[in-house]
């Protein structure tokens, strides 16, 4: 399972979350610590300064207060919605699209694929910002 974070500049953050780690608040709020708030201020230098908006899925582990912490204005996200999350028609559409059929041979090649997807989708953004 893959962990991703994004803004409208592209996927700031795909963390591969390890198997058997189950994810709750703790492991959720590790991360954003750990590991998205250092990738934003490497990536995104002062984007932190600015108010962030932050929208996370209605899981519970998600939504939990700890982002009350950051003084962050949270998006909500209508529990049992009936529409998608922006990932879901997205994101993952567009992740999925070169790899689909194919077949992987360990974990480290998920891995790999998922990075270089990213990295290709944030190419495609990019390309879209310079466009407008």
């Amino acid at each position: 399972m893959h962990i991703v974070f994004l803004d409208t500049s592209g996927v700031t953050l795909p963390w591969p979350n390890p198997p058997g780690t189950t994810v709750n608040t703790h492991c959720y709020k590790m991360i954003i610590e750990d590991k998205w708030r250092p990738a934003i201020r490497k990536n995104r230098p002062g984007l932190l300064q600015y108010e962030v908006i932050f929208h996370h899925d209605n899981v519970p582990v998600h939504t939990a207060r700890m982002v009350d912490e950051y003084k962050w204005s949270v998006l909500e996200h209508l529990h049992y919605s009936p529409d998608l999350a922006p990932c879901d028609f997205f994101l993952f559409s567009k992740m999925k699209e070169h790899r689909r059929g194919h077949r992987f041979e360990s974990e480290e090649d998920i891995i790999f694929a998922t990075k270089e997807a990213t990295m290709q989708l944030n190419k495609r953004i990019l390309f879209l910002h310079h466009r407008l």
